[in-house]
């Protein structure tokens, strides 16, 4: 979400395909963000249900704020901060890269609206066929 609220012109469709191209294979940042949101995420929500067992690992960072029995233990805020710092941390540390990939295209002449980011085939028309959409060929009596 904040590499959309971040970004002024359309992606560069094709640019999304090339490994060594403008956007790269990896966004090593990113990927560091999700894995530090998932680590303070899945830290502080707890399992409540009995049945699941196998999740009884998370909360594992409410010790440091009172314990999963504290007030704020059963809350999973976990997610909501997750998400919040995700997107914070993406829209502080990525602005220089959006925008050099923006100034990018424009250097490089790619059209950036969309009603030209995908190619257009046109068709000519046949014999018996309107030269052009909503038009009428008249013909002589």
């Amino acid at each position: 979400m904040a590499d959309i609220t971040l970004r002024k012109r359309n992606y560069d469709e094709l640019a999304l395909f090339e490994p060594a191209g403008r956007y790269s294979s990896f966004n090593w940042t990113s990927l560091v963000i999700l894995a530090v949101c998932c680590v303070l995420g899945w830290g502080l929500v707890i399992n409540g249900y009995s049945d699941a067992a196998f999740n009884d690992w998370q909360g594992y960072l409410w010790p440091l704020f009172g314990g999963k029995d504290g007030a704020m233990g059963g809350s999973n805020i976990g997610v909501i901060l997750a998400l919040v710092i995700g997107y914070v941390a993406y829209f502080g540390l990525s602005g220089k890269r959006v925008k050099s990939q923006e100034s990018d295209m424009s250097v490089n002449g790619v059209s950036t609206t969309s009603e030209t980011s995908a190619p257009s085939i046109e068709k000519t028309p046949e014999a018996g066929e309107n030269s052009a959409p909503g038009t009428v060929e008249e013909t002589e009596a």
